[in-house]
């Protein structure tokens, strides 16, 4: 019984500190993620708005 408990136990806490790095790793993206978004922004309206003619 006990064994088993301890079994658990770790085994919750495994899953806690797992969710907490992923957590963790998910706000780190953001920063990259929003740049690399602005430079296909750029990159995509860059020619177009060349293209129109004013």
């Amino acid at each position: 019984m006990a064994l088993t408990d301890l079994s658990r136990v770790l085994w919750e806490k495994r899953k806690s500190i797992t969710r907490t790095r992923g957590e963790q790793a998910s706000s780190k993206l953001v920063f990259p993620m929003v740049v690399i978004f602005l430079v296909v922004v750029v990159l995509v309206g860059t020619p177009a708005f060349l293209m129109m003619n004013f």
